[in-house]
């Protein structure tokens, strides 16, 4: 029931992003939709247990969302780097952790990132909100014939 109530949710934030987003957005959507599909799609790919597929995955989104926070004005990627981050980092737990133990840590880093997916679900509605307010305000500025910038007029 948890994980339909997060793909509901998480259809809403892309549908939204698309919506009110301009490219950051749709970059973001395109990950989204890519992660859906190609988690699915790589999943068979395993090393010992060791999520492999999903560690490609994860590491793409984790690039694409890092180069988007460097070159696009939007604070809402920051965090959802920061996030998908951990996630990245849960991948590497296992292989710095030796012998036996290391194995256990892989259940720990899907549970983790479980709770990652959900934190970056939260934030693209916080990014759809950014992108709907960042328009606003540059109608607004338009419409006042820039006074917000300048009230005076000087």
């Amino acid at each position: 029931m948890l994980i339909l109530a997060m793909l509901i949710a998480n259809v809403a934030a892309v549908l939204l992003l698309l919506r009110h987003g301009e490219w950051p957005e749709r970059v973001a959507v395109g990950l989204v939709v890519f992660s859906w599909v190609g988690a699915r799609l790589l999943a068979p790919l395993e090393i010992d247990n060791w999520r492999l597929g999903a560690a490609i995955v994860d590491t793409i989104i984790l690039i694409a969302f890092w180069v988007m926070a460097l070159r696009a004005h939007r604070w809402w990627l920051l965090p959802a780097t920061g996030f998908q981050n951990i996630a990245f980092i849960t991948y590497l737990v296992p292989w710095i952790v030796q012998g036996e133990a290391g194995r256990y840590f892989v259940w720990t880093g899907v549970t983790i990132r479980m709770g990652v997916w959900l934190v970056i679900s939260i934030i693209l509605f916080a990014g759809a909100w950014e992108a709907w307010a960042a328009r606003r305000f540059r109608l607004e500025e338009a419409s006042n014939g820039n006074q917000l910038l300048n009230p005076r007029g000087v």
